[in-house]
């Protein structure tokens, strides 16, 4: 009997690391983890020294990046006014790589004879229109005080021979151009500081400044425009509250979310009045330890985003960090992630 239960003992011992490596197996075939690698380099690389001595490289950091809706095209903004399209390429071996396509000036310098200002010409917003033509990219920018529509386009050029008398068709050549379609300005008494599209409806876009929200129409002139937020801009102390961002809802045409200096974050649904104070649900981090002579600016809205799985969710960007709202609760964030955490305790040394 002893022998017998020897043996069955050690065949037991056998059996289960094998059943352990085939669990091992089984689990880790049925593990599937994201995992984001680095693929491609862009641009040139400047470092603070470079840009410290030479100024005009300024001009070549990045302001705005955006994927086109079909992710064929990524279009990039510079301080210097500039639009830069990358296209993906057509190779299907390995990862996908992005190809230099064109680039075009948007945006000017722009002067304010009242207020003797002169305004570069740094974008300080970008949106891609949609398009079911795949040779056409609509692309809206904002600088400063003025917006613009411009069209990239592909041209097809007829060349001739002129060695005979009478020119004769050689070839054609496809050239890639753009042009503006449309100028939206002098609406704008400040500085634009954002610029969202609508997604359900691409003709409607809202565009902020300081003090004001204004709702447009791609086919409007800019007489006809509504102005859904206005903040008094009476009071000029640095404590006054003035609007830093605003942004489109993706999952319904009808609302918009805008962020103030102070904190304060505003969902704002149209379809319930057309009063500002009765449209308006507000949102802020009562609960904040923030107390300090410069909490006005760590509170500040720098970002919203509303690009979520829940539509109950949006998501605030601010100095020292990235909130997670529930629109049930507008007292505190549900979530909070720090981003400069070991900076906060070395706020009395700023």
């Amino acid at each position: 009997m002893s022998e017998k239960t020897e043996t069955k003992e050690s065949s037991e011992k056998e059996s289960a690391p094998k059943e352990a490596k085939d669990k091992k197996k089984k689990s880790n075939s049925n593990l599937k983890i994201m995992e984001w690698r680095f693929n491609q380099f862009l641009g040139e690389k400047l470092t603070y020294q470079q840009i410290k001595e030479d100024p005009e490289n300024e001009s070549f950091l990045v302001t705005d990046i955006k994927f086109s809706g079909d992710g064929e095209n990524v279009v990039v903004s510079d301080k210097g006014g500039r639009v830069i399209i990358f296209k993906k390429s057509d190779s299907k071996k390995g990862l996908p790589k992005l190809e230099y396509y064109f680039e075009f000036p948007a945006q000017e310098k722009d002067f304010d004879a009242h207020k003797s200002i002169e305004y570069s010409e740094e974008i300080k917003g970008l949106q891609i229109l949609p398009s079911a033509n795949y040779n056409k990219i609509d692309i809206l920018t904002a600088g400063y005080r003025t917006i613009k529509l411009d069209r990239i386009y592909k041209d097809v050029i007829a060349e001739f021979d002129t060695g005979s008398t009478i020119p004769k068709f050689s070839a054609s050549k496809t050239e890639v151009k753009s042009k503006t379609k449309k100028l939206f300005c002098s609406s704008h008494s400040g500085e634009i500081n954002s610029l969202s599209l609508n997604k359900e409806n691409p003709n409607n876009f809202i565009s902020s400044d300081e003090y004001k929200v204004y709702l447009w129409d791609l086919n409007c002139s800019g007489s006809d425009l509504y102005t859904p937020v206005d903040i008094d801009p009476n009071n000029d102390s640095t404590t006054a509250e003035r609007i830093t961002r605003a942004a489109y809802v993706d999952y319904n045409p009808h609302i918009f979310i805008y962020g103030t200096s102070t904190g304060n974050i505003r969902v704002c649904d149209l379809r319930t009045s057309s009063e500002q104070l009765k449209f308006e649900t507000t949102y802020k981090d009562e609960k904040s330890d923030i107390s300090s002579a410069i909490a006005n600016s760590l509170l500040s809205v720098h970002d919203i985003s509303t690009v979520l799985n829940d539509k109950y969710s949006f998501a605030t960007r601010h100095y020292f960090s990235i909130n997670l709202w529930d629109i049930r609760k507008q007292n505190e964030p549900s979530s909070k992630f720090l981003t400069y955490e070991p900076i906060i305790n070395k706020l009395s040394y700023l």
